[in-house]
């Protein structure tokens, strides 16, 4: 393999990507998770799935 093919499967992450991840992790337990039951319960009200919640 050459080495350009090499480096498409070095899933492993960088470090400027862990930073990012950690500030995607704190984003979803401090924002996305305190709503979660919340958008679950609108969810369960709808008839039709794919339809907004007013």
């Amino acid at each position: 393999m050459s080495d350009l093919q090499n480096e498409l499967f070095q899933l492993a992450m960088s470090e400027d990507s862990k930073s990012l991840m950690d500030l995607v992790k704190k984003h979803c337990e401090e924002n996305v998770a305190p709503i979660q039951e919340e958008f679950y319960s609108y969810q369960k009200k709808k008839e039709d799935r794919w339809s907004w919640h007013p």
